[in-house]
């Protein structure tokens, strides 16, 4: 099969997939089995070190991200209350990083659905990109929330109670389009939100 041909065939694969994975966010979660969320009346913001956001990153899709949380946690009953008097805490990041390639060969990546990938280097729906650069590295985005039971007692530690996660580069949306795709990203997550027991 010479180029034009494996590339149309790729194009149409593309295509073929971003159809039928349509709607479709990849949400990794993790809950933990010794805790539960039905503690969680109340919560505040767990900051990261350092701030937020860094030189490559948007004010305004990080105040974005925020406020979807905030929104979902209302959803699920709790309220703001100030730090070290909430109940829990949440932790968020969002990020962009090199990874390793497993196979060490150039990489052939397409964007899924409404371009959610973030594996490829701009995430476009059917699009193909080959990075024949750089065969050891790829770049990995992702967007993950954490819940965290607060302290409860002195020199206590956080307890992690729920982590989620999904693939998503936030470097390059802006405006209109970028709350669309938070707020999806977050809606599928909270969709994993553990049941109190």
């Amino acid at each position: 099969m010479n180029g034009t041909a494996l590339r149309t065939a790729l194009l149409g694969l593309a295509a073929a997939t971003a159809l039928a994975g349509c709607g479709t966010i990849n949400v990794r979660s993790d809950t933990s089995a010794a805790a539960s969320v039905s503690a969680c009346h109340t919560y505040s913001w767990l900051e990261a070190p350092g701030g937020r956001p860094d030189a490559f990153g948007n004010p305004l899709n990080d105040q974005r991200l925020r406020d979807a949380i905030a929104h979902r946690l209302q959803l699920h009953g709790m309220t703001p209350a100030a730090p070290g008097a909430s109940d829990c805490q949440i932790g968020y990041v969002s990020g962009t990083r090199g990874a390793p390639d497993e196979y060490n060969s150039p990489r052939i990546t397409f964007g899924v659905g409404t371009g959610w990938g973030g594996w490829g280097r701009t995430g476009a729906m059917g699009s193909v990109y080959v990075d024949s650069s750089n065969p050891a590295a790829y770049r990995e985005s992702r967007v993950s929330v954490d819940l965290f039971r607060s302290p409860v007692g002195p020199g206590a530690p956080l307890q992690p109670l729920w982590h989620a996660s999904v693939d998503l580069d936030l470097s390059a949306l802006t405006g209109a389009e970028a709350e669309k795709r938070i707020n999806a990203a977050v809606a599928a997550m909270f969709a994993k939100y553990p049941v109190a027991r």
